[in-house]
């Protein structure tokens, strides 16, 4: 969960900060990295009530953390890109 909830974003803004692409792909990138694991994973994953629990579980954490990296990286972004 670490790694999808920072991990990655501070990979995806260190990868926009140095490039430095068109905005609307800067966007896109770090919309990306920040967003939470798709919920669709667990109807994917077999019925198995013990897998499903675990899922479900990395779902709701990886929500829960993504409300916390969303705000900060997002205010990195406007820094870089807005004004």
């Amino acid at each position: 969960m670490i790694l999808k909830s920072i991990v990655f974003p501070a990979l995806a803004f260190l990868l926009v900060y140095f490039v430095k692409p068109a905005e609307y792909i800067a966007l896109f990138i770090i919309m990306g990295s920040v967003m939470p694991v798709d919920s669709v994973i667990a109807i994917v994953y077999p019925p198995h009530e013990n897998i499903q629990k675990i899922v479900t579980g990395g779902i709701l954490l990886s929500s829960l953390a993504s409300i916390l990296v969303l705000p900060v990286f997002m205010g990195v972004y406007g820094e870089l890109y807005v004004w």
